[in-house]
C-alpha cells in the first residue's frame, strides 16, 4: 500500500542549481518532482538538503547538520535519485513499522 507521507522524499535546496543542468530552481524542482521528491522548507523532518556547492557554511546546511539531515549537491543528488529514493523509502517505511508495532 502506497503511503503518500511515506512513500515521498522531501527535501530542501541552498543556492542555486548549475546553470549548466538547470537554468532555475524551478527546473530542478519539477524534474525531481516526476522522481517522487517534494520540495519543502528545512524541518528537522526533511530528508535531505541540496546544495550548490560542498562548501557547508550557510545557515541551512548548519540547521541540517544540528538535525542529522543529509547533505548532497545538486548533480549528486540528480544523479543518485533513483538510489537515495529508495534507500531513504526503505527506512521510512522500516520507522513506520517500528511505530505502528509499538
Amino acid at each position: 500500500m502506497i503511503n503518500n507521507k511515506i512513500d515521498k522524499i522531501t527535501y530542501e535546496m541552498s543556492g542555486p542549481p548549475p546553470q549548466k543542468y538547470w537554468s532555475y530552481k524551478a527546473d530542478f524542482v519539477a524534474e525531481m518532482l516526476s522522481w517522487g521528491y517534494s520540495h519543502t522548507t528545512l524541518t528537522k523532518n526533511t530528508d535531505m538538503l541540496i546544495v550548490a556547492s560542498e562548501e557547508l557554511g550557510t545557515l541551512k546546511c548548519q540547521k541540517a547538520e544540528k538535525y542529522g539531515i543529509p547533505i548532497y549537491t545538486y548533480s549528486e543528488a540528480f544523479n543518485k535519485k533513483e538510489k537515495l529514493y529508495t534507500r531513504v523509502i526503505r527506512k521510512k517505511r522500516l520507522d513506520n513499522l517500528k511505530k505502528n508495532i509499538d
